[in-house]
């Protein structure tokens, strides 16, 4: 689960933003439809994360942070294969 060292609300959040961010692109996700999909009121996404920027860096962190963690196969394959 993408989420960093993210647990509960917050790495819920991350983890619904990561998806939409790959299957519809940064400038069509709001964090309305963040919230929605991960479960949470609106509120509560901006109170994890101040707007759809800092989110967006916390998606790219836990991103690369699985990645780095990933020991067994090339970081380049881990890559390709997250596509």
């Amino acid at each position: 689960m993408l989420g960093g060292r993210r647990s509960g609300r917050a790495g819920r959040i991350v983890t619904a933003a990561t998806a939409l961010f790959r299957h519809i692109g940064h400038r069509g996700v709001i964090m309305e439809m963040v919230a929605d999909a991960a479960g949470v009121t609106e509120a509560r996404a901006y109170y994890y994360f101040k707007d759809k920027a800092t989110l967006f860096v916390a998606t790219a962190h836990a991103f690369a942070t699985e990645m780095l963690l990933v020991k067994d196969e090339p970081l380049r394959e881990r890559l390709l294969r997250s596509r």
